[in-house]
């Protein structure tokens, strides 16, 4: 990583077969294709309670270890409090520059025991895993409403039965393949837009085979049959979070999604919701209550985009002083009465206006001083679904015929498996 300028980073802790893990992968973007690199740092073994303290300090050495610590510019987790805590704790404190780029040589710290502190940056929590609490949990709160909470519970109890049904026994699978000619897809509540890909699945099996589909297969397994109004709340429900799973699936992507992708996707889902509503408005629809409680989950700040573009002038005049003051000798008079605040202005407006979406955008001369600032600020990633891809690789190696593998054993064959990319052979 020596030819590396800013690195991301995304962390998350693993259990299996009574073992719990810290998992940590880098993320950083190649400087002339603009194109995302990872690589998985480590799979460790954690021991202890899990709490701020610990996590902060593995962390820490994580960083340490890989000599990355002044190339780190935020790490991304999940919301989970212990890991909040660490950087609220351990992290910049808000009084601090934001240019801050000093930190602690943990050399001879850690080894020594002068600080038992680590030393952490930016945080960003995970905006899929955000998002995905506010399409289940915050929109439980349609509920409030007697009409849907009665249609929708109605519904969804149907659902679950028919699903517990189709995972326990060999002769319910069989039925469901006979009658629809695809299988179920069970809810996770560990995996984002699993209830919608579930709901998805029957509604696909509707619309391909007719309801006459579903309701043979819940009367060969002697199940409850649903109602017309039930099947209608389906496809309304598919209809509605559609946005939100298709958002999800944006954010949670490590190879073509930037940081600069969070604030236009959510602005775009937002706008989406907003033509749902007027929609199920219009309609009088019983589902209404649930836009709402979605819309208002997904709430997004107007002013944010400005004060995106405002940070963005304000560094690229920094960066045009700095340039300027290696041009000072330069006679021409034009040139001495040059203002940069326009220069700076005319850059930006010329990126914005551009048609071109790859990395040559920035081959210009106008646009060529946004290019530090937009692989600085890209290289975050929004979501911290590439540490979870990790948990998912390393859960095929530990199998139960293999959980007898050292935890050194186990952490060389799933970074051997995952940075194949990485080696050579000699």
């Amino acid at each position: 990583m020596g030819q590396i300028d800013w690195v991301a980073t995304t962390t998350d802790c693993w259990t299996a077969h009574l073992r719990s893990f810290l998992g940590v992968t880098a993320h950083w973007l190649n400087k002339e294709t603009m194109k995302r690199e990872s690589t998985a740092m480590t799979c460790r073994r954690l021991t202890g309670k899990h709490d701020y303290q610990l996590l902060g300090k593995e962390l820490c050495k994580v960083h340490y270890q890989f000599e990355i610590t002044e190339m780190v510019i935020a790490t991304t987790t999940e919301n989970g409090s212990n890991f909040v805590k660490a950087f609220s704790v351990f992290g910049p404190s808000e009084d601090e520059s934001e240019e801050y780029q000093e930190h602690v040589s943990l050399s001879d710290a850690f080894n020594s025991g002068l600080i038992d502190e680590p030393d952490l940056l930016s945080h960003y929590r995970c905006a899929a895993h955000t998002r995905n609490l506010n399409a289940t949990t915050d929109a439980n709160r349609a509920e409030l409403d007697s009409a849907y909470k009665k249609l929708s519970r109605s519904t969804f109890a149907k659902c679950q039965t028919l699903w517990n049904k189709f995972s326990r026994t060999t002769a319910a699978n069989e039925i469901v393949s006979k009658e629809a000619g695809l299988q179920l897809v069970q809810p996770c509540a560990t995996r984002c837009n699993s209830v919608f890909n579930s709901v998805a699945r029957l509604n696909r099996i509707r619309h391909e085979k007719g309801n006459s589909a579903i309701s043979n297969i819940c009367h060969n397994l002697e199940l409850p049959r649903f109602k017309d109004t039930e099947y209608e709340f389906l496809d309304t429900y598919e209809s509605i979070m559609k946005p939100v799973a298709k958002a999800l699936d944006i954010l949670q992507g490590d190879k073509n999604t930037k940081f600069g992708f969070l604030v236009p996707t959510l602005k775009e889902l937002r706008k989406r919701l907003e033509k749902q509503k007027s929609k199920h408005t219009e309609n009088s629809s019983v589902c209404l209550p649930l836009v709402n409680a979605v819309l208002d989950a997904h709430t997004a700040r107007r002013y944010v985009l400005e004060l995106g573009l405002e940070y963005i002038r304000s560094h690229l005049v920094i960066d045009t002083d700095q340039q300027s003051s290696n041009e000072c000798d330069n006679d021409d008079d034009d040139e001495f009465f040059k203002s940069k605040k326009k220069t700076t202005k005319s850059s930006l407006d010329t990126y914005l206006a551009s048609d071109i979406i790859d990395a040559t955008v920035y081959n210009g001369q106008c646009t060529a001083p946004l290019k530090q600032i937009a692989l600085k600020l890209n290289t975050v990633l929004p979501a911290s679904a590439a540490v979870v891809r990790l948990f998912s690789c390393g859960g095929l190696i530990m199998r139960p015929h293999r959980n007898r593998l050292t935890d050194d054993h186990f952490e060389s064959a799933l970074l051997l498996k995952l940075n194949s990319k990485f080696n050579t052979v000699a």
